[in-house]
């Protein structure tokens, strides 16, 4: 696919993929350090277990310093038969703590996609590792990636990479095509206090559109507009699904400073 067809594809289902673009060894090589981080972390360290229901979400000094920082998060135990350290996600600074993500994350594959977008000097904001492990790993609701990391006038570009192969069964990735042609109806806002509430904007919905489920190989990249609504579904299967997210700014756009996640003059966004 020409960087023109890829553009106009995006611009028109406000997501592309790419198959196989990055080489499986690479991604082999990211499961096993993915699980090393995960499993040399202190358990006096668990916390509180990430979750995207809002009704439930949960945020303590130890989720906002994760901004510039690697932190394991677990499955929340009462979706996972009490389990608490099943991991669910490693984030949020891969990109920048660690050299192998560091490097992972600025792979020439990587650099050319965002290139092929027009964006301009690309800031890295958030990278994480996705866990949906055998037999249990639980869900991402329906969002928006600008829900949480606003940007204007061009919105947040996300990136993400299947560690291993994606399925339905084993909770691969879904998108309602078009959706980001919609007003974004939902912010996730950090208060002066530090306090994170979610403000309604608007009543915009994406459950008018027919979801595509995105079943996809090793090595596999699927670029997101900000506004496009996605999810994935439990994994009830015996195989697991890692997958490596990346959130990437135009340094042309500004970056909202009541952002959950914020830079600092010692950890600032740094580019490819």
């Amino acid at each position: 696919m020409t960087d023109l067809l890829l553009k106009e594809k995006f611009d028109s289902e406000g997501y592309v993929v790419l198959p196989s673009v990055i080489d499986p060894d690479l991604c082999r090589e990211a499961r096993t350090r993915s699980w090393n981080i995960v499993n040399d972390f202190a358990p006096d360290n668990v916390t509180a277990p990430f979750t995207t229901d809002p009704n439930k979400r949960y945020v303590d000094r130890y989720f906002l310093d994760s901004a510039r920082a690697i932190s394991v998060f677990y499955e929340d135990p009462d979706i996972v038969g009490g389990e608490i350290r099943r991991p669910n996600k490693i984030g949020h600074a891969l990109h920048e703590r660690d050299d192998f993500f560091s490097r992972f994350a600025r792979l020439p594959a990587i650099q050319g996609a965002v290139a092929s977008l027009g964006i301009q000097s690309p800031k890295l904001i958030q990278s994480m590792v996705v866990f949906k492990t055998a037999d249990g790993g639980g869900s991402v609701n329906w969002h928006r990636d600008a829900t949480f990391l606003y940007a204007e006038p061009y919105p947040i570009l996300g990136i993400w990479i299947a560690l291993e192969p994606a399925a339905l069964e084993n909770g691969c990735l879904q998108v309602y095509p078009r959706s980001h042609l919609g007003e974004l109806d939902t912010r996730y806002i950090r208060q002066s206090d530090d306090s994170c509430l979610f403000k309604k904007l608007s009543d915009s919905s994406p459950s008018s559109h027919q979801a595509s489920a995105i079943e996809v190989d090793t090595g596999s990249m699927v670029l997101m507009h900000g506004h496009l609504a996605h999810a994935s579904m439990p994994n009830r299967s015996s195989r697991s699904r890692l997958a490596f997210t990346l959130h990437v700014l135009d340094g042309r756009s500004h970056y909202a400073s009541d952002n959950w996640l914020r830079s600092s003059a010692d950890a600032p966004f740094n580019g490819f």
